[in-house]
């Protein structure tokens, strides 16, 4: 049997299962029996959620006039904790997944293994860079200027350059920051 766990920590989180634990009652011989559906989760299953976001890159070298970025097609992965098996998700599976009350997914397909190298988001996201020729391809991209900023998520916003350059963080604080953006990207 696989090692089962509770989603949360009753004893710190009991408001979590006040709201999604599922009660049903049966009367049986002119008893009442309330039923408590608890839902666990194997623990040698569990995925960490990574958003994908298809940056453009400047080119370097012989190769410094050409922007692209890699065709990946996958919106989102979902990796095991041991980096040894991973799932490819839509934009549904993982907007569905993330905006879940009960804090937990199912999916239900194939896991990849991550050695095999099938798909380009498992090569990056492992960083191998050797293999990156072989299973990724590159789309070049007309018309892009630089510097190209991208958000990423609460704040955060990753920067790609093709030369180094100094901004200034204001946004109303009172300590402006100074932020050196260097080629190819910083985040």
């Amino acid at each position: 049997t696989p090692p089962l766990m509770m989603i949360r920590e009753p004893e710190t989180n009991l408001w979590h299962y006040y709201k999604t634990l599922k009660v049903s009652t049966v009367i049986h011989n002119q008893r009442l029996i309330v039923l408590i559906s608890i839902p666990l989760i194997n623990a040698n299953s569990r995925l960490e959620l990574f958003r994908i976001h298809k940056l453009p890159f400047p080119g370097q070298g012989e190769f410094s006039s050409v922007v692209a970025k890699y065709d990946i097609k996958a919106y989102a992965l979902a990796v095991n904790s041991e980096r040894t098996e991973y799932l490819r998700l839509s934009e549904h599976d993982f907007r569905s997944c993330v905006s879940n009350p009960e804090s937990y997914c199912e999916f239900n397909r194939v896991r990849h293994l991550m050695g095999t190298d099938r798909h380009c988001e498992a090569v990056l996201f492992m960083r191998r860079k050797q293999r990156r020729s072989r299973v990724c391809e590159l789309q070049v991209i007309s018309n892009m200027t630089f510097p190209w900023p991208e958000f990423i998520h609460n704040g955060l916003w990753a920067v790609g350059t093709k030369e180094a350059f100094t901004m200034t963080e204001s946004c109303g604080v009172p300590g402006k920051r100074r932020i050196t953006i260097k080629p190819p990207m910083t985040m």
